[in-house]
Order: C-alpha cells, then structure tokens, then sequence
C-alpha cells in the first residue's frame, strides 16, 4: 500500500476518531445533563435534520469524488465539478427551508419543539458547504481532518459550558450547527486558498450531469435512512422520547466501533475506481488486501464490546440507565456485517459502474425495513428495532454478494 493511502486513512481516521470519540464524551454528558427523556428530545430533532442533511449532500460524497479522482490534472474541469455542486445543494437547500418555513406558518403557532427544529438548520447549511469530496478526490484529506478537529473541539468545551440543565436542549442542538459551520468555512477557505480550484461559472448541462451522477446514491442513501435515521422517529412516536434516548444511547457506542469503516472506505475509494479502469483482478486483490484485517478487526472489537456491554453502557452513562445494555448487545454486530457490505458495494460494486444495482438494493431494504422497523418498535420498543436494524443489514449483505459474485463471474 503506497505512502499517500497510508496517509488518507489516517488523515480519514482522525476526521471519523472525531466524529465519533467527541461525542462518546458528549453525548453521556448530555444523557446525565438532560436525562433520558430529554437525550430522546435531542435525538428526535437530531434525526429530523439528518434527514435535510442526506437530501441536500444528494449522494455528491461518494459520486462527485469519483469523478474528480477520475480528472486529477484538470483543474479547470474539477472548478467547474465543484461549483456545479455546491449551486445544486444551495438550491437543493433552499426549496427544502421554503418548505420548512412555509409548514411552519401553516402552523399558527411556533413551539418549543419548532424552536429546537430551527436552531438545527446551521447543521444542514454547515454539511452542504463542507466538501470532503473534493479533498477527498484529491486523496489530501488531513485539511478536512484539520478543520473538522478545531470545530468539534470548539462545540465540545461549549456544550460543557453552555449545557447546564434540561432547559439548555436548545443550546446542545445551536452548537451542533455552530460546530458544523465553523468546519466548512475552513474547509471552504482552504480550497480557494490552496487552489484546489478556482472560480468557475458552472453550466447548466454540467449541473444536470452532476445530479443524474447521483441521484443513484442519493436514492439509496435516502432510502437507508428510513431504517436507521428514523429509528428515533418512529420510537419516539410508538414508545415515547424515552425509548429512543435507550436505543440511541447505544447506537451511539455502536457507531465508536463502526466509524472505522467510513476512513479506510474514503481513503481506498479513489484508488478502487481507478485500478478498476485498468484491471479488475488488481483492483479486487488490492480490495481485499484491504477487506480481511479491517473486518477482523471490527469482529473482536464487537466481541469485547458485547462481553462488556453492562459496564460500558454504566461508565458512559450510568447505572440508571442500563436498559442500553440489551440493545447494544445486538447491534454491536452491525459494524463487522456493514463493513462486509461496504466492500461489496462501495468498493466493488459502484467502480463496476453497477450503481443502478447498488440503489436498487437500499432502495428495496428501505421499502421493506421502515414498516419492518415500525412494526417491531410498536410490539417490542427498542429491543424489536434492535432484532430489525440487524436483519436488515444482513439482508443487505447477503443481496450484495449476489450482486458482485455475478458481475465478477461475467467480466472476468
């Protein structure tokens, strides 16, 4: 493995080690400061802005990096690339806070909870400026990793700061935007000022090809949040903010473990398209080179993890709150079953150009997970949505293996 992947997956690593090591500080903070009910409050708004945040990024992560990887030299064609998508997200941004604010009147009234749903609207407009997929096509990721340091750091001592009680869950929720504007007006500067690009008024025919590009993505991106960003959703309303401050209080733990999938996928991702270009047999060996030790790795950590479950969840977030424990037991075996997934598909399976496969797939598991996920959680609460997150992942395994193991057979 050359120097330059070494250095993105430990640049992309130290982004992930932030996104999730920091709120494994604050997030048990937040459970003990505003108590189970009110981490269930956050958690359901937190979910709500996800969702504008995967509409608005409309699957450019993964489908704009590879495109600029692809025209690396070309700085002219990646301005134009670049421009063309961060135009698409502003107007994508737009009509989603006419329509925000358009309910909003239809209301009459604003309430607590539509004063805790605007105070997360920096966080959408925060994500659609940060363009980790341009430094990621660029495999240079450590000004990402740098930016993304200071902006959590600073929310972190914030919310020890500013988060006192339960009256403060509208402050928690201003720093998370805060947080996420602060990283993408660095990481915004720095590609001006590193000339990774230059200004380029962007075409409409570009535009569109940037939006069909992925749409794909996007379809199976939003598809897979209607089983797991809405689990705190549906469990706020089938079993109150409670049930969803349990299952998110672990989810969060699982999601320590699993944020080791998502550098090491960043990193590769460039190369494996490229080295597809030219031979599929190098590219498929250099993926499993990558595959063996990272799924390994994340099965023993599952493992030690669910032989310690009932002291992890009490140290992180105390003795009166290990109803966690069942439902981090699960689904502690979702990471080393994702990271399998995450081979097949966005290694293997998107540089094959199967990206019509590749969404077809999410976008079936969505339409059979959200009912799935609604129905266990209004029989069994937490511990059936638990069952479901982790028989869907499975199903979306099984499904990506068919899928590569033919593609492979034909083209080879």
């Amino acid at each position: 493995m050359d120097k330059k992947i070494i250095t993105n997956i430990l640049s992309m690593f130290s982004i992930q080690g932030v996104n999730y090591l920091i709120p494994l500080i604050m997030i048990p903070y937040l459970v003990r400061t505003l108590g189970m009910d009110g981490f269930g409050k956050y958690s359901i708004i937190i979910a709500i802005i996800q969702y504008l945040v995967i509409i608005t990024d409309y699957g450019f992560n993964l489908s704009a990096s590879k495109e600029i990887a692809l025209n690396i030299g070309d700085k002219k064609k990646i301005s134009e690339i670049f421009f063309s998508i961060i135009l698409s997200k502003i107007i994508i941004a737009t009509f989603l806070f006419l329509f925000l604010f358009l309910f909003l009147l239809s209301t009459n009234k604003v309430t607590t909870e539509y004063n805790l749903f605007i105070s997360g609207i920096g966080i959408v407009i925060g994500t659609s400026f940060f363009p980790v997929w341009l430094f990621q096509g660029y495999e240079d990721m450590h000004w990402i990793a740098i930016s993304n340091l200071i902006a959590k750091l600073s929310g972190l001592i914030l919310v020890f700061l500013i988060v006192k009680n339960k009256e403060d869950l509208v402050f928690a929720i201003m720093i998370q935007s805060i947080v996420s504007m602060i990283a993408s007006f660095i990481a915004f500067t720095k590609a001006f000022l590193g000339k990774y690009i230059h200004f380029v008024k962007p075409s409409l025919s570009m535009l569109i090809k940037q939006l069909r590009s992925g749409w794909s993505i996007f379809l199976s991106t939003l598809f897979v949040s209607m089983y797991t960003t809405s689990i705190p959703l549906i469990l706020g309303y089938t079993s109150g903010a409670e049930s969803a401050g349990i299952y998110n209080a672990a989810d969060k733990l699982k999601y320590a473990l699993q944020g080791i999938i998502g550098p090491v996928s960043q990193a590769i991702y460039p190369k494996t398209n490229r080295l597809m270009l030219s031979s599929i047999k190098q590219a498929l060996r250099f993926v499993i080179i990558i595959a063996i030790p990272l799924v390994l790795f994340i099965t023993i950590g599952s493992l030690i993890i669910y032989i310690y479950a009932e002291q992890i969840i009490s140290i992180a977030f105390g003795e009166q709150n290990l109803l966690s424990t069942n439902v981090l037991r699960i689904i502690i075996w979702i990471p080393p079953i994702v990271a399998i997934a995450n081979i097949l598909g966005v290694q293997i399976i998107l540089p094959l150009g199967k990206n019509k496969y590749f969404g077809l797939i999410y976008v079936s598991m969505g339409v059979i997970g959200l009912p799935l996920i609604y129905i266990a959680s209004s029989l069994y609460s937490y511990i059936g949505v638990s069952i479901a997150s982790l028989i869907i992942e499975l199903l979306i395994t099984f499904s990506f293996f068919i899928i590569v193991t033919k593609s492979i057979r034909v083209k080879l």
